[in-house]
């Protein structure tokens, strides 16, 4: 499992480690302890299930586990380099979709600068509205989730219209530094992101229908 988790983190993390020009001892320590980190984090999840803990003591103790395994990792790369893992994690979901629509345009020689892909990575993370805490899959509803069996319609709805409020602020935002082909890329991404949104609220709201019919079970 460790391995694995080493050859995980050596994939999601290739563009930063060669941003921060790490010597090969020190990215292979850096790997280790990455894969470290998860693996201590399910493992306290797993502890918590183990002895009976709730969901808030459960995370704790994987927050716990998060936090030693962030300081083995700071006194390896330093604070700055920390600093910069913290932000490519924070922003790693915009960076794959960048990443995406990038290689998408470079068929059309419409692929995006580094500058672009960082402009557009920063705008699309500071007016993101799907995230763990707003989207949850299909039955495994998180923490604040809208997307869940209690949530009603009108929240699911209200979602939907603070989505499509923020996704045309992006394509404002981002008029001033793309070419119309990008823009038309983003908004081609904007509304598959939505699609799947909304078949998700279909599927939960099935699945609540049931469970009506079905007497609560």
């Amino acid at each position: 499992m460790l391995k694995q988790r080493q050859r995980q983190a050596a994939a999601r993390y290739a563009a930063l480690f060669a941003r921060l020009e790490l010597t090969p001892e020190l990215t292979a320590q850096l790997e280790r302890l990455l894969a470290d980190k998860q693996l201590s984090r399910f493992e306290a999840m797993g502890l918590a299930r183990r002895q009976g803990l709730g969901r808030d003591e459960a995370h704790a103790l994987a927050n716990q586990a998060d936090a030693e395994s962030d300081n083995s990792i700071r006194a390896l790369i330093g604070d700055a380099a920390f600093t910069q893992l913290e932000e490519y994690d924070r922003t790693y979901q915009q960076r794959t979709t960048v990443n995406s629509l990038s290689t998408q345009l470079s068929y059309s020689g419409q692929a995006l600068s580094p500058g672009q892909q960082e402009k557009l990575i920063a705008v699309l993370a500071e007016h993101a509205v799907v995230d763990e805490q707003s989207f949850a899959p299909p039955g495994i509803p998180g923490s604040g989730s809208v997307f869940n069996r209690s949530s009603s319609a009108e929240e699911i709805e209200e979602f939907f219209e603070n989505k499509a409020a923020s996704d045309a602020e992006v394509i404002n935002r981002v008029s001033t530094f793309l070419t119309p082909a990008q823009i038309e890329a983003v908004r081609r991404q904007q509304q598959d992101e939505t699609d799947r949104l909304r078949i998700t609220a279909l599927r939960i709201d099935r699945m609540r229908r049931a469970q009506a019919a079905s007497g609560g079970n």
